[in-house]
């Protein structure tokens, strides 16, 4: 079966945290997708947790590459892609059960959308609630302009529109995705879907929180 979402995931050395993320992707209530794996350089058991999962579920597809950055590894899953539409996941992060029914299903009654979001609940290790962003969503241009209130975990976006912009610009090392949703908006309308869909789990190395390697790159 040709599959509707294709599911990105970029892990590099988060063995421990990756398994889960990927058991949630298999947990969705809609089935038509698959998961595209691309391990960044990997020196932990990342290669091994992958390739036991993918044993046992032939939608799991599994790369690798050398270390080249999430931003490049993103674009090697979105080169792979087989679906009409790509969602993101981060090795840290967990979909919800509904995440993927719900995204696919406002994309296929809306074909002007080029790409939707929702909300993320930050949870901490232990997996309590510490709150939701976004707090103020934004649905247009100008909006995003003023912030980025876009979490990437959260979009599930038309793969033609991806290829279309070029993906990922890989010189970025962070705000890569911010930089991605500004050239998306300028060509294509976008959604925002209140209510969590993905879980955002705080753990001191998250990339978000690097707020010196961002003002080092503008």
């Amino acid at each position: 079966m040709i599959p509707i979402v294709s599911v990105i995931i970029p892990p590099r050395n988060r063995a421990a945290m990756l398994r889960e993320a990927i058991e949630r992707v298999r947990a969705q209530t809609y089935a038509a997708w698959e998961l595209i794996v691309i391990d960044d350089g990997s020196t932990d058991e990342t290669p091994q947790v992958v390739e036991a999962l993918a044993r046992g579920d032939a939608r799991i597809r599994v790369m690798r590459q050398a270390q080249r950055g999430v931003s490049a590894a993103r674009n090697a899953g979105i080169r792979a892609a087989r679906g009409r539409y790509v969602a993101f996941l981060d090795d840290d992060d967990l979909f919800l059960p509904q995440k993927l029914a719900a995204q696919v299903d406002a994309l296929e009654r809306d074909p002007t959308l080029g790409f939707v979001y929702s909300q993320t609940e930050w949870v901490d290790r232990a997996g309590t609630r510490l709150s939701v962003h976004p707090t103020i969503p934004v649905a247009d241009l100008r909006g995003l302009f003023e912030t980025c209130a876009i979490p990437l975990q959260t979009v599930v976006c038309r793969t033609e529109l991806l290829e279309e912009v070029g993906g990922f610009d890989e010189q970025l090392t962070i705000g890569e995705d911010y930089d991605l949703w500004l050239r998306l908006a300028r060509t294509a309308r976008f959604q925002f879907l209140p209510g969590p869909l993905v879980r955002y789990r705080v753990h001191g190395t998250n990339t978000c929180n690097d707020s010196i390697r961002l003002y080092e790159q503008r």
